[in-house]
């Protein structure tokens, strides 16, 4: 204990359709010994809300390019 660090990188919001985050999130999962994700939709009753109350969605995927954020980490191979 006391040795951890931590490391940001946003990688891209959730509705971003830009990728220029995702190459600084691959070189911190590069370097970490385990990499978290927090990826997800924006909730509520009014726009730019992707679900919540009175928001029917055609598919699960997730908005913007988190899929793609998803997979450049995951081929990392850092757990």
């Amino acid at each position: 204990m006391g040795a951890e660090r931590v490391t940001y990188a946003r990688g891209c919001g959730i509705l971003d359709p830009s990728t220029e985050g995702i190459a600084e999130a691959v070189a911190a999962a590069r370097q970490a010994e385990v990499a978290l994700l927090f990826v997800g939709n924006r909730a509520g009753l009014t726009d730019p809300c992707t679900s919540g109350e009175a928001r029917d969605r055609a598919t699960l995927g997730l908005p913007g390019v988190q899929e793609e954020l998803i997979r450049a980490v995951l081929a990392t191979g850092t757990p």
